[in-house]
């Protein structure tokens, strides 16, 4: 086994998060790793959820944080994973993009993320967009955790 010291987990909420949290508790306990969970909400994308919709008397960064604090430190305590670092990333850029430039700028060396998230990848059946960006652009080793893995 590698001896990493920094894991990165991207997180999408997607159905498939539950698989890679499973697959990232079980790296920290065999490589005794700190992990940070990541979430990265770019452009304020049109495809969000309707329950992460700020109120009307919230602003919508400000609402959208604190969503993304709790979602995150929920599914950290879910995946026994509760020293976890938590960062939600509000950006102009791609997810790919902060993905990348927040594990260099962490001293990241493994990231681990999902084959497939919530866009729409154009990468067929392979892997979804950003995974395939983080896969190209990353520095760091990245591990990618199929479906049902």
């Amino acid at each position: 086994m590698y001896d990493y010291r920094h894991i990165l987990f991207p997180v999408d909420f997607s159905d498939q998060t539950q698989v890679v949290a499973r697959k990232v508790a079980e790296l920290v306990r065999e490589t005794g790793a700190r992990v940070t969970l990541l979430h990265v909400v770019a452009n304020f994308p049109e495809d969000i959820p309707n329950d992460w919709i700020a109120p009307e008397d919230e602003p919508p960064r400000t609402y959208l944080q604190r969503r993304c604090e709790q979602e995150l430190q929920e599914l950290a305590r879910k995946a026994g994973l509760g020293d976890a670092g938590l960062a939600c990333l509000l950006t102009g850029h791609s997810a790919r993009h902060a993905i990348v430039e927040f594990a260099q700028e962490q001293d990241v060396d493994l990231i681990v993320i999902g084959s497939h998230g919530r866009g729409h990848g154009t990468l067929g059946a392979l892997v979804g967009s950003v995974t395939a960006g983080v896969v190209s652009s990353a520095r760091q080793d990245v591990l990618v955790v199929r479906d049902g893995a």
